[in-house]
């Protein structure tokens, strides 16, 4: 059904773009996207999941919700693009396997281990004076990873809390499959 209709891609993206709406705003942004007239109908039980384990279900209390499983404050990313911050930990990843491929051993000795980080600090070193001296960082990202920042920054900068279902769905242009 994803790949095969448009219209369910389209509003399981939006689902995922509100990590992309400020963290004040994404349970009316949720409760937009649940009173959309064309929502498919198949979608309604991603939304309950989603509502149950992301956003916290509604209580009896008037604007009172449960606590969800994981809180809107631990996957919202809208802070982290509009301030240019990392929103996961692959560069984290990345080191670990480079860090792996340099030892490439599975059982190294302490000394292979030492060796190997001297030499990472002294790669270290090279790129803090890198940005020292003002020299452009090596970019090791792919064209479309940087491509989908810029666009992304771009609509969060712009973010005005105005025609929020026109919003998310220009994010889920930019959010692949």
């Amino acid at each position: 059904m994803y790949l095969n209709d448009l219209q369910f891609r389209q509003q399981v993206r939006m689902i995922g773009a509100l990590a992309f709406i400020p963290e004040k705003d994404v349970i009316l942004a949720f409760n937009c996207i649940k009173e959309m007239p064309d929502l498919h109908s198949n979608l309604k039980n991603v939304l309950m999941y989603f509502e149950e384990n992301y956003i916290g279900e509604p209580m009896r209390r008037k604007n009172a919700r449960s606590l969800p499983r994981f809180p809107i404050k631990n996957w919202n990313q809208f802070e982290n693009t509009v301030e240019g911050l990392a929103r996961t930990n692959n560069h984290v990843e990345g080191w670990n396997g480079r860090f792996n491929a340099i030892v490439n051993a599975k059982k190294p000795t302490l000394s292979t281990i030492i060796g190997k980080m001297k030499a990472e600090h002294h790669n270290a070193e090279f790129v803090v004076e890198r940005i020292l001296a003002n020299c452009p960082p090596i970019q090791y990202s792919n064209q479309k990873n940087i491509r989908f920042c810029k666009h992304i920054f771009k609509l969060c900068s712009e973010y005005d809390g105005k025609n929020i279902l026109i919003y998310l769905r220009a994010c889920t242009y930019h959010i692949s499959s």
